[in-house]
C-alpha cells in the first residue's frame, strides 16, 4: 500500500467511501496518471484472502522444501525436542479472493518456527514453498497471541448475497480486511464496479497487468478494475480506531475502517449488531450501503466488535 507521504505527494485526497471498492475517483485517477509508472505500481501490488488448512509434518510428495532449505530443516529438528514454537507442518492456502488472477497452481508451504518469546508471544516463522521455489520469514506480532480474536465472513453486500467474497480478521490489536471483486456480471452492475472486473478471476496464469490490458487499454479503467478489490490492514489503537497501515487503494490513506460516521470525517464505516444472540453484524459504509458479516470466530471481544 501507499504511504501517507506518497499519497500526499501525489495529491491524493483521502476518500472514505473508497472502501466500497467500486474503482477510483476521477480526481484520484487524474493525479495518479500524471506520474510515470504509477499504474505499474498499483498493478504490482499483491493481496489474497481465504481459508488455511494444515497438517502436521511435511506431507508434500517431493520433500523438496526440507531438502533444499537448511534453515527450515534445522528449525524442524529443533522443534522435535522443544515444543515452544510451531512444529513442522504443511500449510494449504485456499485463495478465495485474489488481487491478481489465479496462478493455476496450488498454494502450499512447509513451515516451522523458532522458539516463541516467553514475554510477548512473538515468534519467527519460516515458510518454504513445497517445491522450494521461495522461502519467507514471518513474525507474529508481539502481544497478539492472547487475543482478542475475530474471524468474519462476508455473506451479503451491495448486489445481493454471494456476489462478493470477503474476510475480516483480528488478532490482538492487529486486523486485516479484504473484499474481492464481483463474481458475476450482474453483481458487477449492481455494485457499480468497472465493466469487466468480474472476469479477472478467469485470467489464470496472467499477471494483473496482463489481465486488465486484455479488458481495456484505457489507463483510468485499468485503475478502476484494480480498485474493485479492496484490502486494508493495520492496528486498533487505544481509542478503538481501526487505523490503516497498508491498503490497496491510495485513496484510503489516512482513513480509519471503523468508527462513528456522524463525528469522524475520515471514517469508512460503523458497525451495528442486529440483536442479542445473532451471529451476524452489519457494517454500514459511509456511502449508505451495507455489508453483512457472519461471525466465524469471536473470542475476547463482543458484538459489535470492540
Amino acid at each position: 500500500g501507499r504511504s501517507i507521504s506518497d499519497a500526499q505527494e501525489a495529491g491524493i485526497v483521502p476518500r472514505p467511501d473508497a472502501i466500497a471498492a467500486t474503482g477510483l475517483s476521477d480526481a484520484a485517477k487524474k493525479q495518479l496518471l500524471k506520474q510515470d509508472g504509477i499504474n505499474d505500481v498499483i498493478l504490482r501490488q499483491k493481496s489474497f484472502a481465504g481459508v488455511l488448512d494444515f497438517k502436521e509434518g511435511d506431507t508434500t510428495p517431493s520433500g523438496e522444501a526440507m531438502r533444499k532449505d537448511a534453515l527450515l530443516a534445522t528449525l524442524a529438528a529443533e522443534r522435535e525436542n522443544d515444543s515452544k514454537g510451531l512444529s513442522l507442518c504443511t500449510c494449504f492456502w485456499r485463495r478465495d479472493i485474489d488481487y491478481w488472477p489465479p496462478s493455476g497452481a496450488l498454494d502450499i508451504g512447509v513451515c516451522a518456527s523458532e522458539p516463541m518469546a516467553t514475554d510477548d508471544g512473538s515468534v519467527l516463522l519460516r515458510e518454504t514453498g513445497d517445491d522450494a521455489s521461495y522461502a519467507e520469514g514471518w513474525e507474529r506480532a508481539p502481544n497478539c497471541f492472547k487475543g482478542p480474536f475475530m474471524a468474519l465472513e462476508l455473506v451479503k453486500a451491495a448486489g445481493g448475497a454471494g456476489h462478493r467474497v470477503g474476510y475480516w480478521v483480528r488478532s490482538g490489536d492487529r486486523f486485516a480486511y479484504a473484499v474481492g471483486r464481483p463474481t458475476a456480471s450482474e453483481a458487477q452492475s449492481a455494485a457499480g464496479s468497472c465493466q469487466g472486473s468480474h472476469t479477472i478471476s478467469s485470467c489464470a496464469g496472467k499477471t494483473l497487468a496482463e489481465a486488465v490490458s486484455s479488458i481495456t487499454e484505457e489507463p483510468g479503467e485499468m485503475l478502476d478494475i484494480a480498485g474493485c478489490y479492496v484490502c486494508v490492514c493495520g492496528e486498533i489503537n487505544a481509542e478503538r480506531e481501526w487505523i490503516f497501515h497498508h491498503r490497496t487503494n491510495p485513496e484510503l490513506v489516512g482513513c480509519v475502517l471503523v468508527g462513528n460516521l456522524n463525528t469522524e470525517s475520515l471514517c469508512c464505516s460503523q458497525l451495528q449488531h442486529k440483536k442479542s444472540g445473532d451471529e451476524e453484524v452489519d457494517q454500514v459504509l459511509v456511502d449508505g450501503s451495507m455489508r453483512c458479516w457472519k461471525v466465524v470466530e469471536l473470542s475476547g471481544c463482543t458484538l459489535p466488535i470492540c
